[in-house]
């Protein structure tokens, strides 16, 4: 898993939509009481610092701050980790933001589009609709990521005290 993530070249398209098992896994096992040793093989400063430069804010999903949490939790992070991941992660935010804003706007040609007779705009404006439900970037899922990041931050500040 840390090897496609951190190699862009070896990861999929299936491989990048079907990641959360091997994050949910990777997680679990930092939760252990005792962490298997060879996951500070996996998981070392190289791999991480990969990953991370392959991140990219459209690739960030709440799987992939969960994971960084998790290792955040575990010690694995170095403050330059932290430090990138900050730039991603409000890179996401701003992202996350934006994309709201454009759902304002859908909201108003809605009612404009509704006004009018014309089946070629209703048909228009389907089609934009269903485009937008399929965007992973719908109202649940940008809940459920800005939740993530500041679950990560918390655990940063938490960590510090």
């Amino acid at each position: 898993m840390a090897m496609s993530m951190a190699v862009p070249c070896l990861a999929s398209k299936s491989f990048i939509n079907h990641h959360k098992p091997a994050v949910h896994l990777t997680v679990a096992l930092l939760k252990l009481e005792k962490i298997p040793g060879w996951m500070q093989t996996v998981f070392n400063d190289l791999s991480i610092s990969s990953i991370i430069g392959n991140l990219k804010a459209v690739d960030v999903s709440p799987e992939m701050v969960l994971l960084f949490r998790a290792l955040l939790n575990s010690g694995f992070l170095k403050a330059e980790h932290i430090t990138s991941l900050n730039i991603v992660f409000q890179a996401c935010r701003k992202r996350m933001y934006n994309n709201g804003q454009e759902h304002i706007t859908d909201k108003h040609d809605r009612r404009s589009i509704t006004r009018s007779d014309g089946l070629a705009e209703v048909c228009e404006y389907l089609i934009h609709l269903m485009e937008s439900q399929s965007s992973p970037y719908t109202n649940a899922g940008n809940k459920r990521l800005s939740d993530e990041i500041e679950m990560f931050f918390r655990s940063l500040t938490e960590g510090n005290s």
